[in-house]
């Protein structure tokens, strides 16, 4: 099955990963020496306040401002205090290749506990009693489970296609079980459950209290009501919008179902300043005017880190920077010449001086912060010899280049120019004239996630990508990227391998990781050895919150936008 945030989820993201990476500062010498791994951050911690719960708002910053809050439909930074407001049966935990937990479930189906059938389609799920909405009466029941997928499901917006487009029929066993049938086995069915877009559960007696029509006179089912207002079960609840000063308040519900720390420890008031730019944002953080502010550009990051009140930390990000190649062009069917591309790639002077450190290697397709990712037996760093000896073999020679051209996405900062420019030489020498151009935004989109990068005019043989995961999932991730789903005109990289279609089909109809992780292994090993694309690194989420906020654990799968308030708390 194929994503419908395929083309929105990529083209989107290929702007806001490389506009958030592009300013170079000079390196802070009181930051931390040491690069983050996968498994943990680097933190620059000031000042230890005395330990006392403060009982005054919590205020955050965030860049963009609030569109549409209607979680059935929501695929936008939303999705951040969403999760605060609504609860879903299932969270994926862990700063870095995190792990699947019960949430409103009561526990995981597998197909040793019968929560799964033998031939993977039907998932069993069991609701914890005891959890009701904000208006204390409605019950978080199946009815309630199967309310919120139906309706997203008849939404079609796009977000359905996450999780509820895998469905094809939802029952209520009893009060506390659903039962979901699956259209086709889908090794990743758990892992979509955990994504912030589209799983949250809401109050269908609210929701039906509120349906509406669209402009066409069709059921809205109360989409128009929800834009602005929330029907959730979370540990907040809205209290207030307001788009015009770009504020959005949430308040603690004192009777959530998961209960609250006996001690008084608790966060009762979120306030969102929105549409704030990230070095007024920084400037804010710095004066003590907000507790916490979201995606920094690493320029403001860096600026900050060791400040006196201020804790920096790095972890991994769910996005990854990408060079794809129209695999379809002449000049890149050698498959020597895609691997010369790699070798010749200076991946450390990028990723050290150009991402100023805030971008994790990768040794294949996935990056290091997502489960099920094996390092292949091909791995690419810079191997100039290897590389020119390659494009000797291919017919090319620096005194007979092969002429390529890179595109440069208009308005996405310096970071792409500055790095096309740093290979540009570095290919000259083994045999590459390297052709650097800037594209228009909606023509490169047009043309590229069009489909017609081989014939469209002044469109470069490789482009910069970014790609992102829905949930954290190496599997979706790639899977955005490479394989030639039905339906589909191309892939992010003009690729139609029968030996990579395989591979995904095969892990998407695995539900064990016994059974899953040769599959992945044999598909990283596959992806490296014919060098569909160039992999830049992984993302790195830049954190900064003053040291009276405590509590603060990052969420991989959620990413540098959300902060789990419910286990926080103020000193003063």
């Amino acid at each position: 099955m194929k994503s419908k945030a395929y083309v929105f989820t990529v083209s989107l993201l290929i702007l806001v990963f490389l506009v958030s990476c592009t300013a170079k500062a000079a390196p802070n010498p009181t930051a931390a020496p040491n690069q983050p791994t996968a498994a943990a951050a680097v933190s620059a911690t000031a000042t230890t306040a005395a330990p006392a719960a403060a009982k005054r708002p919590f205020v955050v910053t965030e860049g963009q401002t609030i569109d549409d809050m209607d979680p059935g439909k929501n695929w936008g930074w939303e999705g951040n205090f969403l999760a605060l407001e609504y609860d879903t049966l299932f969270v994926a935990k862990g700063a870095s290749a995190p792990t699947i937990e019960p949430w409103l479930a009561a526990d995981i189906p597998t197909k040793d506990n019968g929560g799964i059938s033998a031939d993977g389609l039907v998932y069993t799920i069991k609701i914890k009693p005891g959890a009701k909405f904000h208006d204390g009466v409605t019950p978080v029941d199946a009815k309630a489970v199967v309310y919120s997928y139906t309706r997203m499901q008849k939404l079609a917006t796009g977000v359905d296609s996450v999780t509820a487009d895998w469905i094809t029929k939802m029952e209520v066993v009893d009060p506390l079980t659903v039962r979901f049938t699956l259209k086709q086995p889908f090794g990743d069915f758990m892992w979509s459950m955990t994504s912030t877009y589209g799983n949250q559960i809401v109050n269908p007696v609210l929701v039906d209290q509120h349906l509406g029509k669209l402009e066409d006179g069709s059921n809205d089912y109360g989409s128009t009501w929800l834009h602005d207002n929330e029907a959730g079960s979370g540990p907040y609840s809205m209290v207030a919008i307001d788009r015009t000063v770009n504020t959005l308040t949430l308040q603690r519900n004192t009777s959530w179902w998961r209960g609250w720390p006996t001690d008084g420890k608790t966060i009762d008031q979120i306030i969102y300043r929105t549409g704030i730019d990230s070095q007024s944002a920084r400037l804010m953080l710095q004066k003590g005017d907000v507790d916490m502010a979201l995606s920094l550009d690493a320029s403001d990051y860096e600026a900050i880190t060791g400040k006196t009140g201020i804790v920096t930390e790095k972890y991994p990000g769910v996005q990854q920077a990408y060079i794809g190649f129209n695999n379809s062009s002449p000049k890149l069917q050698d498959v020597r010449i895609r691997q010369a591309l790699l070798y010749s790639f200076p991946y450390d002077s990028v990723q050290k001086d150009i991402f100023l450190g805030n971008i994790m290697p990768m040794t294949t397709a996935a990056g290091p912060g997502y489960p099920e990712v094996y390092t292949p037996k091909t791995v690419y760093t810079q191997d100039l010899d290897k590389a020119k000896a390659l494009m000797t073999a291919a017919g090319y020679t620096p005194q007979n280049p092969l002429e390529l051209t890179i595109n440069i996405v208009a308005k996405t900062g310096t970071t792409n120019t500055a790095i096309a420019e740093l290979w540009q030489p570095i290919l000259q020498g083994i045999g590459v004239k390297l052709g650097i151009q800037e594209t228009d935004k909606g023509v490169w989109g047009k043309a590229w996630w069009g489909c017609n990068a081989t014939t469209a005019p002044n469109m470069g043989e490789l482009s910069f990508l970014a790609i992102s995961g829905d949930y954290p999932s190496a599997w979706e991730t790639m899977w955005q990227v490479y394989p030639m789903i039905s339906g589909q005109k191309c892939t992010a990289v003009y690729i139609n391998d029968p030996d990579v279609n395989k591979l995904f089909d095969q892990i998407a109809g695995a539900t064990d990781t016994a059974t899953r992780k040769p599959l992945f292994e044999s598909l990283y090993e596959t992806l490296n050895e014919r060098a569909y694309a160039l992999q830049m690194g992984e993302q790195m989420s830049l954190i900064a919150y003053r040291d009276v906020v405590k509590g603060y654990e990052y969420s991989f799968a959620a990413g540098d936008g959300f902060f789990p308030a419910y286990a926080m708390w103020l000193e003063k």
